[in-house]
């Protein structure tokens, strides 16, 4: 009786062993189904792709049994992965991806070809409004995809075909929507923003047509040459009112190819003269008045300590004081003849002496006094000043021609240093 039990027992762990394994084995052959394999290559493209991984999501992709799946499952695990790889490279309108990513799967035309085609939706899309930066994000995305051919040449020719054909209608839109915003701005009087809008036109990824780029050029050359005439009259205006900075710039502004760019650098050329007159006279007004003044205040006495000095007349001459010597030593040379006092302001005798002054130009350049001094009967001459005392005469120098110079005493008993300015 045990062991019939026992027999029994064993039995049913090995009847139980048998349909667990064939459970497992049925198991494991649903798993290795062709559609079970699509799936999980299916998980890993999707994961792969947005990484920017494509040559491991191509791995994943020729992992596909597609000989073994039906053709209605095929074609719908194709536009899966083409929808995968579309919303990658769609959301941020990554078309230098996208061209990478067929250059990858060159040699795969159905899931190449589905993509195209959601590529010219897209693009359709994105040109439903009319509106000029969508159409213009729609070119430059299509421009990106199609940017280079040579490494996707498995593509059918038909499809790159369509595409840069497709690119070129973009533009031609794209051109035409510019050009009638050209024309409203003109039409509102701004000529300058006419032609501003036109700019984009000229970048390099707008592929339009030769009969739309010869369109756009005479537009371009008929808006050039009315900004260069709207300058060049608003500088004529300027220019007769006097405001020649204001009116050089807009001569300055006038195109170059434009007719009347040689007229606006003749008044250019003027303004320029009317301004440096205009500088210069101006220069000349400053330093009459400057000289006015110091000529105002260098007959009161300035000084350091016990010293103070006054000078009551300059006058200026090409020949000696004697009149008998010319000055020979440059065209700028001239006597400069100063009538200077010293005063002792201070408690204790000092002596004063000619050799105490020297002059100094606006340039630096220091003389001391010429002996063309000695032949006048009041020249400065040396002498000891008691407190209160005051002793004046008449001093020339040999020195360039100069508006302000700067009479410098210097002693023991101080220094003075005092502008005079010529007549």
């Amino acid at each position: 009786m045990i062991r019939r039990i026992m027999f029994a027992v064993r039995f049913q762990r090995a009847t139980f062993v048998l349909l667990s394994f064939g459970i497992i084995s049925l198991a494991a052959a649903a798993c290795t189904k062709p559609e079970h394999l699509a799936e999980r290559c299916e998980r890993a493209f999707e994961t792969q792709m947005p990484k920017g991984k494509y040559s491991v999501a191509l791995s994943a992709y020729e992992k596909v049994p597609w000989e073994q799946l039906e053709e209605s499952y095929r074609l719908t695990v194709v536009d899966r992965l083409a929808e995968t790889a579309w919303e990658t490279f769609s959301t941020n309108l990554d078309g230098r991806g996208m061209r990478r990513f067929l250059e990858v799967f060159a040699e795969k035309p159905r899931l190449i070809e589905n993509l195209l085609k959601r590529t010219h939706k897209y693009a359709e899309s994105l040109t439903t409004e009319d509106s000029r930066d969508n159409i213009s994000q729609a070119i430059q995305f299509l421009e990106r995809v199609t940017g280079d051919s040579a490494g996707i040449a498995e593509l059918p020719e038909h499809m790159l075909t369509e595409l840069h054909h497709e690119v070129e209608q973009l533009a031609n839109r794209y051109s035409e929507l510019i050009l009638a915003e050209s024309c409203k701005l003109e039409e509102e009087g701004n000529v300058t923003g006419a032609l501003a809008v036109l700019t984009p036109l000229t970048q390099a990824w707008i592929a339009i047509s030769k009969d739309m780029k010869v369109i756009v050029e005479k537009r371009r050359k008929e808006l050039t040459d009315a900004v260069g005439l709207l300058h060049y009259n608003e500088g004529l205006k300027l220019y007769r009112q006097g405001d020649f900075e204001e009116a050089r710039e807009e001569f300055r502004k006038v195109p170059y190819e434009t007719p009347k760019r040689k007229d606006a650098e003749k008044y250019s050329s003027l303004c320029a003269r009317k301004i440096d007159e205009a500088r210069i006279l101006a220069e000349k007004q400053r330093l009459r008045r400057e000289k006015e003044k110091i000529r105002a205040e260098m007959k009161y006495y300035d000084g350091y300590g016990a010293v103070q000095i006054a000078v009551s007349k300059v006058k200026v001459t090409r020949t000696s004081p004697d009149g008998y010597h010319y000055f020979y030593k440059s065209s700028s040379g001239r006597y400069i003849w100063v009538c200077a006092s010293v005063w002792n302001s201070g408690s204790t005798e000092i002596h004063a002496n000619p050799g105490y002054f020297t002059l100094r130009d606006s340039n630096g350049y220091t003389v001391s006094h010429s002996s063309e001094t000695y032949s006048l009967s009041n020249h400065f001459d040396a002498v000891d000043l008691q407190p209160g005392g005051q002793t004046s005469g008449w001093l020339v120098f040999e020195a360039p021609l100069d508006d302000i110079y700067s009479l410098i005493w210097s002693s023991s008993a101080g220094l003075v240093e005092k502008k005079i300015a010529t007549p």
